[in-house]
């Protein structure tokens, strides 16, 4: 039944992040770890930056964005206190480039 089939994945992939979200709380909480405070509209990371550290929102929001071929800046997400996001570069066998920018 795929009603069924798609209810499972959407459970799936929220476990699969509220496991992410609990490593990256206690990896947050050791010593080596950094705290960033950003300014409203300060830029964490821009679109082919290094991707090389992954974020869990303390407070506020960041907004991702990318750029559209043709220069355009297109958002994507409004992320919010207790989310996590970054991963995909170091978490993956990928370029290793952000694809998007963030920004406070």
């Amino acid at each position: 039944e795929p009603a069924l089939h798609d209810t499972f994945e959407v459970l799936l992939a929220r476990r699969g992040r509220a496991r992410l979200r609990r490593r990256i709380r206690e990896v947050a909480e050791r010593e080596d770890c950094q705290r960033r405070t950003l300014a409203a509209g300060e830029v964490l990371y821009q679109q082919g930056d290094p991707a090389d550290a992954y974020y869990l929102v303390d407070s506020g929001s960041i907004e991702t964005s990318f750029r559209a071929s043709d220069g355009r800046k297109l958002p994507a997400h409004t992320l919010r206190t207790g989310e996590v996001f970054g991963g995909s570069g170091p978490l993956s066998a990928g370029s290793g480039a952000r694809r998007n920018t963030a920004t406070a």
